[in-house]
């Protein structure tokens, strides 16, 4: 459904007028409270996701340089909810993305969107999670 269809079907369910920028801005971003399960470093320093979707951004008003990774955290499903820049000019990372934390309790409640699994005391992404991650990030 295009922005302009989903304006109109507002329009004429409810009969009040709805302003476009209130109506793009409920219906594009994913709920930025939901459960975290887990942050995950991306060593990019622009991602296509952000991009769409800039009100994910956690940043001060002073940050005016580009970051060197991105800290993602995600939802049970896999989906962006936050997205913080790491500002570090001796950041070296090899990997594509690694994981920083889980919440296990989410992980737990959320057994079946199988993205993870614990490796001994290290999380892993499972092959869904690896090409839900490498999906995230290609551009």
């Amino acid at each position: 459904m295009r922005s302009v269809d989903c304006l109109r079907s507002i329009n004429d369910q409810s009969g009040i007028p709805v302003e476009p920028i209130k109506c793009l801005t409920v219906y594009s971003y994913p709920a930025k409270n939901g459960p975290v399960l887990c942050r995950v470093r991306v060593n990019r320093q622009t991602l296509d996701w952000l991009d769409r979707y800039p009100g994910l951004i956690v940043d001060g008003p002073e940050a005016i340089d580009t970051p060197h990774a991105w800290d993602l955290d995600l939802s049970f499903s896999g989906i962006p909810i936050r997205g913080t820049p790491v500002r570090d000019p001796e950041l070296k990372l090899k990997a594509k993305y690694m994981i920083l934390n889980v919440d296990a309790d989410v992980r737990r409640q959320h057994p079946c969107s199988g993205l993870l699994f614990q490796k001994g005391q290290q999380w892993i992404f499972t092959s869904k999670g690896q090409r839900h991650m490498d999906l995230l990030i290609f551009r």
